[in-house]
């Protein structure tokens, strides 16, 4: 996806995301997979169609507002 020039975002519940980041952590504890301490991974062709997708989990999950992209601090 990174290579076809996708847009690959982490989502959280409240519709909150970021640039994915591979976690290294979940390598050690694979059990967090199952316990849905995991965001939601998203790979769309552009932004706009990410957020479409956020929007109908969102609303899928009954979660008011609209996805907010988190600035991440350097």
């Amino acid at each position: 996806a990174l290579a076809a020039k996708c847009t690959i975002i982490s989502v959280n519940p409240d519709g909150t995301y970021s640039d994915y980041r591979f976690d290294p952590s979940f390598i050690t504890n694979p059990r967090e997979y199952s316990h849905g301490a995991v965001p939601l991974f998203i790979a769309a062709r552009t932004p706009e169609l990410a957020e479409e997708a956020i929007r109908y989990y969102m609303k899928a999950n009954n979660v008011d507002g609209e996805p907010r992209r988190l600035s991440l601090a350097a």
